[in-house]
């Protein structure tokens, strides 16, 4: 009950921080591209050096306006009713093409999986926050995402053809979307491993035990908490 609580209060925080970055931040890069169009029409012919640095602004404008989009759709994507995790996958992949033009390939074994609401939840809040960092940093042009249940885990592997993940940004202690996905990760007693190859992409990896621990042991995982912070961080690995 105390996880779904807290998974419960992230969700409304998720939706207010996106409601934040669309109308406040959103609307003042429109603002800003407006006054920038303004500026441009009314410069002298002969300035057009000027022009061409007016017109660059507007593109870094128009590419600053698609990524709070961008944000604030995946922030917005409501987590998964028990136990549709993989249409959620679907759906929330579905969006993420429409709005990022980056061609997102999934693949479940099989079709349909499930699990514990709890598990799907956090599976969900990582598959999510993954694609918010793809479409902010990997410049990637397709993502494939494959998942699987066995007998005693399920697994998902996330792979893009961006510009690699590098080992500072993995360790970077202000990648708060990393920590979180750590944090979601250990809340289910699971593995999760980061990967970037230097202009090929990178691979998240999400191994979760289906036997969960008991009571007992999340009770003294809870109590291990600096030393299970060190342990999902050592396992996002770059090679």
């Amino acid at each position: 009950m105390p996880n779904r609580h807290m998974q419960e209060i992230r969700e409304q925080e998720r939706a207010s921080l996106s409601r934040e970055l669309h109308d406040e931040l959103g609307q003042a890069l429109c603002v800003a591209r407006m006054d920038l169009r303004w500026i441009e029409k009314r410069l002298p012919k002969e300035l057009s050096h000027i022009m061409e640095r007016i017109g660059k602004l507007v593109d870094t404008v128009d590419n600053a306006i698609a990524a709070v989009q961008n944000i604030s759709t995946a922030l917005r994507h409501p987590a998964p009713a028990h136990p549709g995790l993989c249409e959620s996958i679907r759906r929330l992949a579905k969006s993420f093409e429409e709005s990022t033009e980056i061609e997102c390939e999934i693949i479940t074994e099989p079709k349909t999986i499930a699990m514990e609401e709890e598990i799907c939840g956090h599976v969900f809040g990582i598959f999510r926050e993954a694609l918010t960092n793809i479409a902010r940093h990997a410049r990637a042009k397709k993502v494939t995402v494959r998942a699987r249940r066995q007998t005693n885990e399920f697994l998902m592997v996330l792979s893009d053809d961006g510009r690699g993940i590098r080992k500072h940004e993995i360790t970077d202690p202000r990648s708060l979307g990393l920590i979180g996905m750590g944090e979601r990760a250990g809340a289910i007693g699971a593995q999760l491993t980061i990967a970037g190859v230097p202009g090929k992409g990178t691979t998240v990896t999400l191994t979760v035990p289906l036997k969960q621990p008991d009571v007992k042991s999340r009770v003294e995982g809870l109590l291990r908490k600096d030393s299970d912070r060190r342990t999902i961080d050592a396992s996002c690995y770059y090679r």
